[in-house]
């Protein structure tokens, strides 16, 4: 029943994505979103010495369990259990929003989305 309702969320997120891709308000001044890497490039980077970081340095603001604010990403678990809509998400640049205050480096970005399509490994 779980990874039922993660497909319809993960459908419907990605429905939201194309959404929000395809609307026409300009991107932030400056922002360019390069394209990721769509299979697993070796050996996944480590969740606690990279991927931890910059889930707490990029994410964690909005996506925790205290807040409320969107699903928590507190722990490897959680966010393997969102892998599908992150990786549509980085792939689009849409987390962290372009208009919020955070920016991912492209080097996080690439990390993040390497941990995730190698298969979310816990280390």
């Amino acid at each position: 029943m779980r990874r039922q309702l993660l497909a319809v969320a993960a459908c419907a997120l990605a429905a939201f994505t194309v959404a929000v891709a395809c609307n026409d308000e300009p991107e932030p001044e400056g922002f360019v979103c390069t394209a990721l890497p769509t299979e697993c490039p070796g050996e996944a980077p480590s969740y606690t010495n990279v991927v931890a970081p910059i889930i707490a340095n990029n994410c964690s603001q909005c996506h925790n369990a205290e807040d409320h604010l969107a699903w928590p990403l507190d722990d490897p678990i959680d966010v393997a259990d969102w892998s599908d809509s992150m990786l549509l998400n980085l792939g689009a640049c849409l987390m962290p929003p372009p208009d919020s205050d955070v920016v991912m480096t492209d080097a996080d970005r690439e990390a993040l989305n390497a941990w995730l399509l190698c298969g979310a490994p816990v280390d």
